[in-house]
Order: structure tokens, then C-alpha cells, then sequence
């Protein structure tokens, strides 16, 4: 019931899903010195703007080139994840470079 007013009663809140992104700059604005068109781009947005859609409107700081190494697909998926994984090894679980860490039946 308490998620069910959270993400809105008789209809979703925000109907378009999603909060991770990876794509192509279609467009920059007028004081954009980061990026260009054609740049290849990943981040993650807050839920309640959705990123299921074919265009999205972000703004510099939520937003990251991709590495040359990471696909579309790859660099989609370390948002939320990413983030997730991070704080659990990192901030919650200690490990710090040089560890080596077994991650056994990790889906999604």
C-alpha cells in the first residue's frame, strides 16, 4: 500500500520508465564547451524522469563520455549498478585495491 501512494494511486506518477541512459548527442546548447554532437554519452538520471524513451534532455553534470572500451549496452548498465556494487564493496564491505573478491551467482 505504501509503495502504491509512493509511485501514485491510480495511475504512475511518471509513465515513461527508466533512469540509466547510453547514447549519441543529438544536440548541445548554446553554453556547452564539454561535449559535441556526436559524442558517445552515459549516466543515470533521477526516477522520476524516465529514460525509456527515444530522446532525453540532460544536463552537463549528468553526464559522462563513454570509454572507448564499454558498448552502449555495457556503459547503460553501470548507473544504478555501478553505483550499488560500489557502495556495497567499498563503503560496506572494506575492499580497497589489491583485494581480490569471488562473486558467486550475481544476476540481475
Amino acid at each position: 500500500f505504501l509503495a502504491r501512494l509512493l509511485s501514485g494511486l491510480f495511475k504512475p506518477n511518471n509513465p515513461i520508465l527508466g533512469c540509466d541512459y547510453s547514447g549519441t548527442v543529438e544536440e548541445v546548447g548554446k553554453n556547452v564547451k564539454e561535449f559535441n554532437i556526436g559524442d558517445e554519452v552515459y549516466g543515470q538520471l533521477d526516477k522520476r524522469t524516465g529514460t525509456h524513451t527515444e530522446y532525453i534532455s540532460v544536463s552537463t553534470n549528468e553526464v559522462s563520455c563513454i570509454p572507448e572500451n564499454l558498448s552502449h549496452v555495457e556503459a547503460a548498465s553501470v548507473g544504478v549498478a555501478g553505483s550499488i556494487a560500489l557502495q556495497c564493496l567499498r563503503d560496506h564491505g572494506g575492499i580497497n585495491p589489491g583485494h581480490k573478491v569471488l562473486i558467486n551467482g550475481a544476476s540481475v
